[in-house]
């Protein structure tokens, strides 16, 4: 069985995805999302049944061998959703590579989903339903009766609003509360801590939920400190808005390529 080398958690999430049932695979980082996910998929694909993988964006998709995943957008034929619901639905419908992927298609893994708004569930479960020649129950049932795995940290990045779209959490929408109906946590953190490293586990897990104890606060602060000036001019500078990444950049370039005398070094133009 494939079950056999997954920890309890696991082995329960992996009988529900087996039982053909719509879940919810959630838990922080290092809990072992990716290899419940990489079981069930091989599982599926032993049974003969054809695995959709999706992500929320490219990098996601990287973390799968090439040409195993693809973005929700590519794969649906969605674009860049830059427009009413009603054109991305008949245009997505009228492309014969998109419509036959969704016709034969048996499961679809939705992976970090956290970046997935509630209005890209709502337009893939329509897609589905368009597509779906049998009249019968299936019709009726969400996603037209594909199973559908979704896989994420919902504490991590949050969809991206646009003109299109209000970048709401997909588990806000009507289709999540009705479709996804058993959801599972996973809570033992499985990746590799050394004893130096307990520490800043805890950390990351108090800011995970947004709570910061005395405790975490000071541990944070003692990890501040000047760079050895050879390392400072190579190390990656995170921001939170793009104002401030262009006064950085603006800065550093100045710094670089203007002399007292406005003379440019070479390698500046």
């Amino acid at each position: 069985m494939m079950s056999e080398n997954l920890t309890p958690e696991q082995a329960e999430i992996f009988q529900f995805a087996r039982s053909g049932h719509n879940i919810l695979v959630t838990g922080q980082a290092g809990t072992g999302k990716s290899r419940v996910v990489n079981v069930i998929r091989d599982d599926c694909r032993q049974r003969g049944l054809k695995v959709a993988v999706i992500c929320s964006s490219g990098i996601a998709c990287q973390v799968y061998d090439r040409g195993v995943a693809s973005t929700v957008h590519s794969y649906y034929g969605l674009g860049a959703a830059d427009m009413p619901s009603g054109q991305l639905i008949d245009r997505a419908t009228s492309n014969v590579g998109v419509s036959e992927k969704l016709k034969t298609v048996d499961v679809v893994i939705w992976d970090e989903a956290s970046m997935s708004s509630a209005r890209m569930l709502e337009l893939v479960n329509a897609l589905h339903h368009r597509l779906c020649e049998d009249e019968s129950e299936e019709e009726r049932l969400p996603f037209a009766g594909k199973q559908i795995i979704i896989v994420g940290e919902f504490l991590q990045l949050r969809p991206v609003p646009s003109l299109f779209d209000s970048g709401s959490f997909m588990f806000l929408s009507r289709v999540f509360g009705y479709a996804i109906t058993h959801r599972f946590q996973l809570t033992k953190v499985l990746r590799q801590w050394d004893t130096v490293n307990t520490m800043f586990k805890k950390c990351l897990s108090d800011v995970r939920l947004g709570t910061c104890s005395q405790e975490t606060a000071a541990f944070i602060e003692k990890l501040s400190r000047s760079l050895d000036p050879q390392l400072k001019s190579v190390a990656t500078h995170i921001f939170f808005k793009k104002n401030s990444v262009f006064l950085f950049n603006r800065s550093a370039l100045e710094e670089r390529c203007l002399s007292p005398l406005l003379q440019r070094e070479d390698g500046c133009r």
